[in-house]
């Protein structure tokens, strides 16, 4: 009896498991192509904000509040450029 049980649960698993990778599978192409797009964003992003941190740091009239407060940002959005948008594939 305990056979007949596992039978139905174990065909519904599969059943679960087809729907799953029908819904939720994507090309690999779509794949490549969002992985470049996103390296790309993650790069810029870098580039661009370590730019702003050393234009900030090296020129003297930029040493306001306003422009440490923004170098801060530029800082904390190079943070997110390397550890998350690389991620956000997966």
């Amino acid at each position: 009896m305990d056979a007949t049980l596992r039978l139905p649960m174990s065909k519904e698993l599969y059943i679960e498991e087809e729907e799953f990778e029908r819904l939720y599978s994507a090309p690999i192409g779509l794949i490549i192509l969002l992985s470049i797009i996103y390296g790309l964003i993650s790069i810029l992003a870098i580039i661009g904000n370590c730019l702003v941190i050393w234009i900030v740091a090296t020129a003297k009239q930029m040493h306001t509040v306003t422009n440490m407060y923004i170098a801060n940002l530029a800082f904390a959005d190079v943070i997110i450029g390397v550890f998350c948008i690389p991620f956000q594939v997966i």
